[in-house]
C-alpha cells in the first residue's frame, strides 16, 4: 500500500471513529451512563480483518504497520499456515484485543 493510500485510510478510520464516538455519547443520559436504547455506551473498537496463508510476511507488515496506532486490535485467519511462519508469529506479537486465527483451507 503507497503512502498516499496508508494515509487517506488512516484519515478516513480517523473520522469513522470520532463520528462513531460523537454519535453514540450525544444519544446517553449523562447521569445514568445509558444510551436511549437502555444498554450502555462504551468507546467504539475498531480491528483489522483479513485472511492469508503462509509465506506472506512482507505483505502482512506492509498492510499492518502504518495502522497500528489506529487500531485495538487484529483480527487475521491464517490458511494451512503452520504457527512457526514468520507472518503467523509477526501477527501475534502485533494482534493486540485481537485474535490470530489458524484454519486449514478448505479443498474440493
Amino acid at each position: 500500500m503507497g503512502s498516499r493510500a496508508s494515509t487517506l485510510l488512516l484519515n478516513a478510520l480517523g473520522q469513522f471513529a470520532r463520528s462513531s464516538v460523537r454519535g453514540r455519547t450525544e444519544s446517553m443520559d449523562q447521569s445514568t451512563g445509558r444510551s436511549e436504547g437502555g444498554g450502555t455506551v462504551s468507546e467504539p473498537r475498531l480491528f483489522l480483518t483479513s485472511m492469508s496463508g503462509p509465506g506472506e510476511v512482507e505483505n502482512i507488515v506492509e498492510m499492518v504497520e502504518p495502522l497500528l496506532g489506529w487500531l485495538d486490535g487484529i483480527v487475521w485467519v491464517l490458511h494451512d499456515c503452520p504457527a512457526d511462519d514468520p507472518g503467523a508469529r509477526y501477527l501475534e506479537t502485533v494482534k493486540g484485543a485481537g485474535r490470530v486465527i489458524h484454519r486449514p483451507w478448505p479443498r474440493g
